[in-house]
């Protein structure tokens, strides 16, 4: 049975629930409280899971053992109970310095017949050390 109803009633108050569903939900609570709860079934265990149960804790148990006694590492893996380290390369992939950009090719115009450069300033120099 309920606690106490004024605790139900006093829910159902904040619910703001109309009375017909506060005296459904009573009544609901008092038969879930008043019913006993189904017994619960036991998995029973085929010859084949109760064997392979057995073997599985045998083996936990020998495993346990073996890595108390057994403290080489290369020895346990060999064993089938000891982890690999990862490799280092693959643990910690090595950064790639950043790539620059491409940078476009400046284009060299080709020389003129008179051999000046384009772009080129020429001075012409005259005898005497005078400048034309």
């Amino acid at each position: 049975m309920c606690k106490s109803s004024s605790q139900t009633t006093r829910f159902g108050r904040q619910r703001s629930t109309t009375a017909p569903d506060h005296d459904d939900a009573v009544r609901w609570t008092d038969t879930i409280e008043s019913t006993p709860a189904a017994p619960l079934t036991q998995h029973k265990q085929s010859p084949r899971e109760a064997a392979l149960l057995a073997v599985y804790d045998w083996v936990q148990d020998w495993s346990d053992c073996a890595r108390t006694v057994i403290t080489r590492r290369d020895q346990l893996i060999r064993l089938g109970i000891g982890k690999r380290r990862p490799r280092k390369s693959d643990a910690q992939p090595t950064p790639q310095p950043p790539v620059a950009p491409p940078v476009a090719p400046v284009l060299a115009l080709p020389a003129k017949t008179n051999g000046v450069t384009p772009g080129s300033i020429a001075v012409s120099v005259v005898q005497g050390g005078e400048h034309a």
